[in-house]
Order: C-alpha cells, then structure tokens, then sequence
C-alpha cells in the first residue's frame, strides 16, 4: 500500500487536465416565465383616412385573450387641431401564440367603432348624420392583425402590431370632404408593453 502513494502523485497532472464528468438530471428544464401583455402603448404610421400624423394605440388587456383598443392621432386630447382623421376603438381577440425564436406572434382579429372626422372634432359619436358642421361621421369596423412580443425583462416587452381593417360609414359621403362609405385602413405600431 505504501507503493499507491508515490503512484498516485504521478497521475496527478493527468488528473487535473481531466475533463469533469458528465451527468444529465432528470428533472425537467426550469421554463422561461409566461409572458402577459397587460397592456401597451404604441406609435407609428397609418393608411385610410388621416393627414399623416403618427398614429396612436393604448391598449388595455383585462383577459389574456382578450384586450380594449384605442388608436388615433390624439385629436380632441393631445391636440385640439382641426385634422383629417380615423380614429378607431375596438376590442380585440388574440386567436393563437406562436414561439418564433425570441419572439411570440399573435394573430388578433377585432370588431368595434370607427370615427371619421374632416375638421375640428365635436363631443360624442355621430352615427346616424354628420353633424351640423358635416365633419363626423362614426360607423363600424373589424379587423385582424399580427402582434409581436419581445420580452426586454422585468414584465416589459416591446410591443410592434401591424392591422389591416374595413369600416362601414354609410353618411361618410355626406361630410364637407366626402369620404368613402367602406374606409379601408391599415397601421403598423411599435411601443413598449407590460
């Protein structure tokens, strides 16, 4: 036994260029925590109705399938100028999420009010005439859209939306600058989530 001593200390290089053993656990893989869009606010551009002013959207998700939209160029809160403007609210139903990489993609499909204004914006909705101004008219619409989350950490995410819709307006050819009974939009949104 005396003789394992002296042996041992020869093997000790090759012991500390040895590579650690490998085991695998058994137990499962600690997942990345779900991510739940409470609700967002976003920027960007929009087409169908507006004068080129960024477009707006503060969404709102009491269920996580389900979320309460408002997008528009801010007329009437943020500004009091007389625009050119479709201003939409509407709620909105996530269908599926999918894993692409580090983001998540949700298509969404909505339904709800479209406001169309040529002038400065009066009080309230107008869906059965435009005003005694004829510079609003409100109607119906619905849409679908593609949502991306990227989680940044602590709960935040950066939120990006890109929407296509159609609205019903029948008294939207009455107003001082006639607009189309069936206004086409579409928005593409980017903002930060929580």
């Amino acid at each position: 036994m005396r003789r394992a001593g002296p042996a041992m200390l020869l093997l000790l290089p090759f012991a500390a260029g040895a590579e650690p053993s490998v085991s695998k656990s058994m137990e499962p893989e600690e997942r990345a925590p779900e991510v739940r869009n409470w609700g967002n606010l976003r920027i960007g551009g929009a087409v169908g109705g507006g004068d080129g002013r960024p477009e707006i959207c503060g969404e709102f998700a009491p269920l996580d399938f389900l979320s309460i939209e408002g997008c528009g160029s801010g007329a009437g809160i943020l500004h009091d100028e007389a625009v050119n403007e479709a201003s939409h609210y509407r709620v909105k139903l996530r269908l599926l999420r999918f894993d692409a990489g580090p983001l998540l993609l949700e298509p969404v499909v909505g339904v709800g009010m479209i406001e169309l204004q040529v002038g400065k914006d009066d009080v309230g909705f107008r869906f059965e005439d435009v005003g005694p101004r004829g510079v609003e008219t409100a109607g119906v619409e619905a849409m679908g859209g593609l949502r991306a989350l990227f989680p940044v950490g602590a709960g935040f995410e950066l939120v990006g939306e890109l929407a296509l819709g159609v609205g019903y307006t029948p008294e939207a050819p009455q107003l001082v600058l006639p607009q189309p009974e069936m206004p086409v939009f579409g928005a593409m949104t980017v903002g930060l989530g929580f």
